[in-house]
């Protein structure tokens, strides 16, 4: 009986944490460009990779297109502009089929954010690596987070800040 009981604990515990695991820091820009991968974007593994999120991100993103098989026009047009709002920090957007605009949002913000882990600006008009820098120090330093009002700053900040807290004390 405590060998079952165990094991019903540990399943239990077990399947609540994975359901969350992709759903911060690397792990989520993994499952995202892993997905922007599979519609066509080309992509690379981050330095931090999370091989399960990318495996289920590339998962994602053969079932989506799939999903969009007969609008896969409409698809890849509202993933590309999804791509650029998600660049720019642009979140409150929208564009049929949404599904498809929102893997593009995330894809953007994940290559923002996966970029200035590495100390390189997506976009020229930004400066997303300081913003991701003192993000990092604010949650390394379990300081209450204070993003910048700019959209793509604001993005990169919070980033920084989700893997100040994650790598605490690790890095």
């Amino acid at each position: 009986m405590k060998i079952f009981t165990l094991s019903v604990f540990i399943l239990t515990f077990s399947f609540s944490a994975f359901s969350n695991w992709c759903t911060k820091s690397y792990r989520y820009e993994n499952f995202w460009i892993a997905a922007a991968g599979e519609m066509g974007e080309k992509v690379q593994k981050n330095t931090f990779l999370d091989e399960m999120c990318w495996r289920l991100g590339a998962s994602y993103g053969k079932n989506l297109i799939k999903d969009q098989s007969r609008n896969l026009s409409a698809c890849q047009n509202a993933f590309k502009n999804g791509k650029e709002d998600g660049l720019n920090g642009v979140t409150q957007n929208s564009d049929f089929p949404t599904a498809c605009y929102d893997a593009g949002v995330r894809y953007g913000i994940s290559s923002l954010i996966s970029a200035a882990r590495l100390g390189r600006n997506v976009n020229s008009s930004s400066n997303c690596v300081k913003a991701y820098k003192v993000g990092y120090s604010d949650g390394k330093s379990d300081i209450v987070a204070q993003p910048n009002v700019g959209k793509v700053e604001h993005n990169c900040y919070m980033g920084g800040f989700q893997d100040g807290m994650l790598f605490r004390d690790l890095l």
